[in-house]
């Protein structure tokens, strides 16, 4: 009895495991897929809604710098520029 309470409660825990990978992984996945775009539209709002001058100068300077990338089609660059804006002052991703 006592064996088979142990197993359950084992196979219970693994799939409680199993489950939080699972979720652990798709957010990753969901931030990885974002275009430059959907960072500037998540960020753009947070920016603007800035109380610290010295802050807000500093991002919408390294926001000009995304778009430029944008503009010039390098997606990638425009990526790492905004995650790591985002990053910096403190944004979700």
């Amino acid at each position: 009895m006592i064996r088979t309470t142990l197993a359950g409660l084992a196979a219970a825990m693994l799939l409680t495991v199993a489950a939080s990978a699972q979720t652990s992984t798709s957010t990753t996945t969901t931030t990885q897929t974002m275009t430059c775009k959907d960072h500037m539209s998540k960020f753009e709002p947070m920016m603007m809604s800035m109380t610290d001058a010295t802050k807000k100068t500093d991002a919408m300077s390294r926001f000009k710098l995304a778009q430029d990338r944008m503009a010039a089609n390098d997606e990638a660059g425009c990526v790492v520029m905004m995650t790591g804006l985002m990053a910096d002052h403190g944004a979700q991703r």
